[in-house]
């Protein structure tokens, strides 16, 4: 056909015929949630009320559906858990988890050093000052998945809602894949870890002065414990990351 020649009449039907069809399949898709989502959670055994450990879901923190992009193609929904540690035992932490779906899942690897970076930004604008290179590794959990993590040691340098100036913090992220569900997960937990570090610019020992209760892991022993101890050598089999359903 030369240049400019206008397209028979019968061409022009079947493009506007095969437009109109892939408009349809996108709004389809985009509408009907053939994009299918699984969230990941902490199952309600391992919070508050029998056999739990005071965690709770923070309603107003969490998303109550998934949101979507792209007509559908991609959908995030983020679920925030808290443990305000008001029965005197262990300091308070926070665990947020983060599930992403779209037509093709992520590197984990790429996710791990993207909210590494955040972390660590967010981190020390929100006045907690970290201490030196985090730690990493890998561990099995207990939904079959593989993870990566890191973990940031830091000292509070305002007094917070969490949290006490001059206190010991840690904060943990890691990533992983949901086959079955196809999604990529992100877990960042933090927990105050000690109630001072120091008076005076003196280091103080755990448990001292009396006006410091010192250390006490229990909380963050709760975030990242695996029966296996794959983080900081922490076994337990009720770990709230390793429980994590997808």
């Amino acid at each position: 056909m030369r240049p400019g020649r206008p397209l028979p009449l019968a061409t022009k039907r079947r493009r506007r015929t095969l437009a109109a069809f892939l408009l349809v399949v996108l709004v389809t898709v985009g509408t009907s949630g053939c994009l299918s989502f699984q969230v990941a959670h902490v199952p309600d055994k391992y919070l508050e009320g029998v056999g739990g450990n005071g965690w709770e879901k923070v309603q107003n923190r969490s998303m109550p559906e998934p949101a979507s992009e792209w007509m559908g193609f991609k959908k995030t929904q983020t679920l925030v858990y808290a443990d305000r540690a008001t029965d005197g035992e262990g300091y308070p932490g926070t665990l947020t988890l983060i599930t992403l779906r779209s037509l093709s899942t992520a590197n984990p690897d790429t996710l791990k050093d993207l909210i590494k970076a955040q972390v660590k930004e967010k981190a020390e604008a929100g006045n907690l000052a970290i201490k030196g290179d985090p730690v990493e590794g890998s561990r099995a959990l207990g939904n079959g998945a593989t993870s990566t993590y890191f973990v940031y040691t830091g000292t509070v340098s305002a007094t917070g809602f969490f949290t006490e100036k001059n206190a010991e913090a840690r904060i943990i992220g890691e990533v992983w894949t949901c086959d079955d569900a196809k999604t990529n997960v992100i877990a960042v937990g933090f927990a105050q870890v000690a109630s001072r570090t120091t008076t005076g610019g003196i280091q103080l020992p755990g448990g001292t002065p009396a006006s410091s209760r010192g250390a006490d892991t229990t909380t963050w022993n709760e975030i990242v414990a695996d029966p296996k101890g794959g983080v900081g050598s922490i076994k337990g089999d009720r770990g709230l990351i390793w429980n994590v359903a997808c």
